[in-house]
């Protein structure tokens, strides 16, 4: 075991750098992307950079994939320039022998990832989502800890939460006549958002205000056609790949339950299972190289190949997901298709190794 802890510790030296390289590349991105926003209503330089700050371990875990390979290289590698691999191959040690602190050490890392992805994430994002609100210049909006207003020409709307980070609940609209009196209060449950200009309103009370009187009718559902912007709903609604899986899972239920199209959802949610598949098959996929070629790759090499690596598994995941969500095309196999790949091609190679 103490030499498991000694080639694990070789392995995190190796990722680590890495890991920090390719963070500060992302960040300089996000920032970048960030400070064009700076200006705009209350959105400051330090929004910008607080924003950068809580974004570093969604990134991180986007990277693990690639980090995980880069480090099993990196790491091994240098144990197998000066010899050590040999004399562990010498003492006995067989690829799949040599594989068990690799193993160790990604599931550690994958249960650390759960663990972020399960609830600091969703954390993060919210504060993300506060800070970003400040760069909507609109008078008309005010939120508050738990409540959101907005009004446009002829409709005041007030939000009472968001359920799942997707679903406004407790909504009401106030639509006002050309006079400028409440002519029609909407009260709804829960609400669903079809698209950007469309929401499906369930357990609908509606409040007609007439001079004789009022008139109360309720329905089951209502289509609505939203008056809020696209800053409006980015800073009431999470993405979804920033949610919780367990948030998902029971948000995909419910749309299902409704009879409401969980496509989009489900393969956020089978993207997100599979980063620990993908975690795993790139580090097993790492031992291959450092053991079959000791010689003739150096250092250098063996990094580029795990970038170049990196990068088709990382373009190949997101265009699969694309077409899957473009074309309707089931989520399962192509949000798990490249990881799956990656493990068994990485199993086969350690078999094949020599």
């Amino acid at each position: 075991m103490s030499i498991d802890r000694y080639l694990m510790r070789s392995m995190i030296r190796g990722g680590i750098p890495i890991l920090g390289l390719l963070l500060g590349l992302f960040a300089f991105l996000t920032l970048a992307e960030e400070l064009e926003d700076v200006g705009r209503g209350n959105f400051e330089v330090i929004d910008a950079l607080n924003v950068m700050l809580l974004s570093l371990p969604k990134i991180s875990l986007e990277l693990l994939p690639v980090t995980s390979l880069i480090g099993v290289l990196v790491g091994l590698g240098a144990l197998a320039s000066q010899q050590e691999l040999i004399a562990l191959r010498a003492a006995g040690w067989s690829n799949f022998r040599l594989a068990r602190p690799v193993l160790i050490l990604a599931l550690a890392i994958i249960a650390a990832a759960l663990a972020t992805q399960q609830w600091l994430i969703p954390l993060l994002e919210e504060e993300i989502a506060s800070l970003r609100a400040n760069a909507v210049e609109d008078p008309d909006m005010e939120r508050g800890d738990s409540e959101f207003w907005t009004r446009s020409e002829n409709q005041i709307v007030r939000i009472g939460g968001v359920q799942f980070g997707l679903m406004p609940t407790d909504v009401e609209i106030f639509e006002r006549d050309e006079a400028g009196h409440v002519a029609r209060v909407l009260r709804a449950r829960q609400a669903h958002i079809l698209d950007s200009s469309t929401w499906q309103l369930w357990d609908v009370e509606s409040t007609e205000v007439r001079p004789d009187g009022t008139r109360v009718t309720r329905t089951d559902e209502l289509t609505w056609r939203s008056v809020l912007s696209p800053d409006q709903m980015a800073t009431i609604i999470t993405t979804a790949a920033a949610l919780a899986p367990t948030d998902l899972l029971r948000y995909i239920a419910h749309l299902e339950e409704n009879a409401l199209d969980s496509h989009r959802y489900r393969l956020v949610l089978w993207q997100q299972l599979s980063l620990p598949i993908g975690i795993l098959g790139m580090a097993l996929l790492g031992i291959p190289f450092v053991v079959g070629s000791t010689r003739t790759m150096s250092a250098g090499s063996r990094i580029s190949v795990g970038v170049v690596i990196g990068i088709l598994f990382y373009l190949g995941e997101r265009t699969l997901g694309q077409l899957a969500l473009l074309y309707g095309l089931p989520p399962l196999p192509l949000a798990m298709g490249p990881d799956l790949f990656i493990l068994a091609l990485a199993v086969y190679a350690l078999s094949r190794a020599r």
